[in-house]
Protein backbone atom coordinates (compact mmCIF):
# COMPACT_ATOMS: atom_id res chain seq x y z
CA UNK A 1 0.00 0.00 0.00
CA UNK A 2 1.24 3.48 -0.74
CA UNK A 3 2.69 4.91 2.44
CA UNK A 4 0.66 8.14 2.29
CA UNK A 5 -2.60 6.18 2.10
CA UNK A 6 -1.40 3.85 4.86
CA UNK A 7 -0.55 6.73 7.22
CA UNK A 8 -3.98 8.29 6.70
CA UNK A 9 -5.73 4.96 7.21
CA UNK A 10 -3.67 4.17 10.30
CA UNK A 11 -4.57 7.55 11.80
CA UNK A 12 -8.25 6.62 11.48
CA UNK A 13 -7.95 3.38 13.47
CA UNK A 14 -10.06 3.39 16.62
CA UNK A 15 -10.52 0.82 19.36
CA UNK A 16 -13.79 -0.98 18.65
CA UNK A 17 -13.79 -3.68 21.32
CA UNK A 18 -14.14 -1.49 24.39
CA UNK A 19 -12.19 -2.46 27.49
CA UNK A 20 -12.37 -6.20 26.92
CA UNK A 21 -8.91 -7.79 27.06
CA UNK A 22 -9.82 -11.17 25.58
CA UNK A 23 -9.93 -9.63 22.11
CA UNK A 24 -8.60 -6.15 21.39
CA UNK A 25 -9.48 -4.81 17.97
CA UNK A 26 -9.28 -1.64 15.96
CA UNK A 27 -11.10 -0.52 12.82
CA UNK A 28 -10.73 2.43 10.54
CA UNK A 29 -11.44 3.69 7.08
CA UNK A 30 -10.29 6.48 4.84
CA UNK A 31 -11.87 7.20 1.47
CA UNK A 32 -12.63 3.70 0.15
CA UNK A 33 -9.90 1.94 2.16
CA UNK A 34 -10.88 -0.20 5.16
CA UNK A 35 -8.63 -1.73 7.82
CA UNK A 36 -9.57 -4.08 10.64
CA UNK A 37 -6.97 -5.55 13.03
CA UNK A 38 -7.21 -7.47 16.28
CA UNK A 39 -5.29 -9.60 18.75
CA UNK A 40 -6.49 -12.26 21.16
CA UNK A 41 -5.25 -12.75 24.70
CA UNK A 42 -5.24 -16.55 24.29
CA UNK A 43 -2.70 -16.16 21.45
CA UNK A 44 -0.42 -13.79 23.39
CA UNK A 45 -1.80 -10.81 21.47
CA UNK A 46 -0.37 -11.64 18.07
CA UNK A 47 -1.65 -8.98 15.68
CA UNK A 48 -4.01 -10.29 13.00
CA UNK A 49 -4.99 -8.20 10.02
CA UNK A 50 -8.55 -9.30 9.45
CA UNK A 51 -9.29 -6.91 6.63
CA UNK A 52 -7.28 -4.50 4.52
CA UNK A 53 -9.28 -3.69 1.42
CA UNK A 54 -10.16 -1.07 -1.14
CA UNK A 55 -13.82 -0.86 -2.21
CA UNK A 56 -14.73 0.54 -5.61
CA UNK A 57 -18.17 0.11 -7.02
CA UNK A 58 -19.26 -3.46 -6.44
CA UNK A 59 -15.67 -4.66 -6.31
CA UNK A 60 -13.35 -5.18 -3.37
CA UNK A 61 -9.61 -5.47 -3.70
CA UNK A 62 -7.45 -6.92 -0.93
CA UNK A 63 -4.47 -4.69 -0.25
CA UNK A 64 -1.09 -6.08 0.75
CA UNK A 65 0.89 -4.23 3.39
CA UNK A 66 4.65 -3.97 3.56
CA UNK A 67 6.61 -5.51 6.41
CA UNK A 68 7.19 -2.03 7.86
CA UNK A 69 3.48 -1.25 7.69
CA UNK A 70 2.66 -4.54 9.43
CA UNK A 71 5.21 -3.68 12.12
CA UNK A 72 3.65 -0.23 12.62
CA UNK A 73 0.21 -1.79 13.06
CA UNK A 74 1.60 -4.30 15.52
CA UNK A 75 3.23 -1.51 17.56
CA UNK A 76 0.00 0.51 17.54
CA UNK A 77 -2.11 -2.43 18.64
CA UNK A 78 0.36 -3.47 21.36
CA UNK A 79 0.35 0.10 22.67
CA UNK A 80 -3.45 0.12 22.64
CA UNK A 81 -3.53 -3.17 24.55
CA UNK A 82 -1.27 -1.66 27.23
CA UNK A 83 -3.56 1.40 27.41
CA UNK A 84 -6.64 -0.80 27.90
CA UNK A 85 -4.82 -2.82 30.58
CA UNK A 86 -3.88 0.40 32.38
CA UNK A 87 -7.43 1.76 32.20
CA UNK A 88 -8.77 -1.47 33.66
CA UNK A 89 -6.15 -1.37 36.42
CA UNK A 90 -7.05 2.22 37.30
CA UNK A 91 -10.72 1.36 37.39
CA UNK A 92 -10.01 -1.55 39.74
CA UNK A 93 -7.95 0.71 42.02
CA UNK A 94 -10.68 3.37 42.11
CA UNK A 95 -13.26 0.78 43.12
CA UNK A 96 -11.15 -0.37 46.07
Amino acid sequence: MENEIFKKLKSKLKLDTGRDLEVVGMKGNSANYFLNIYAEQQDDYITIIEECVYHYGKHTETIELTEDQNNELNELLQSTIKDVQQLNKWEDEIQL
